[in-house]
């Protein structure tokens, strides 16, 4: 039988849509800025946002999709899961480590720009 999901797909939504917008609302105008003070025009800049934005939106929404094929195929409903049953328990720490890495990374590039 397959595991229930601890979180619905509506908060899951929210949780990533939050974090990832979140972000992009720090980091986002303030590259655009510095792209412009450096004398890109606006408009320059402006298309280098969106076009950035589209790249990792896109690279985002097809990561998540081979993370939710994964747990489907492997009847798992987190990505710890699919890990230890894939590739075994003995490496499951990775996954853990690396999102407090990722988050200690964005932590630190947001409190950067904000100064």
């Amino acid at each position: 039988e397959k595991p229930k999901a601890s979180m619905s797909v509506c908060n899951l939504t929210a949780n990533i849509a939050n974090s990832i917008v979140g972000f992009a609302v720090l980091t986002l105008p303030t590259g655009m800025e510095r792209l412009s003070d450096n004398g890109m025009a606006t408009s320059e800049a402006l298309g280098v946002g969106v076009v950035l934005l589209l790249v990792f939106g896109t690279l985002n929404a097809w990561t998540f999709t081979l993370i939710a094929e994964a747990c489907e195929r492997t009847g798992t409903c987190s990505y710890t899961a699919a890990w230890q049953k894939t590739l075994g328990p003995r490496t499951a720490w990775l996954v853990s480590s690396s999102t407090l890495l990722i988050s200690f990374n964005n932590a630190v590039i947001c409190q950067s720009i904000i100064g």
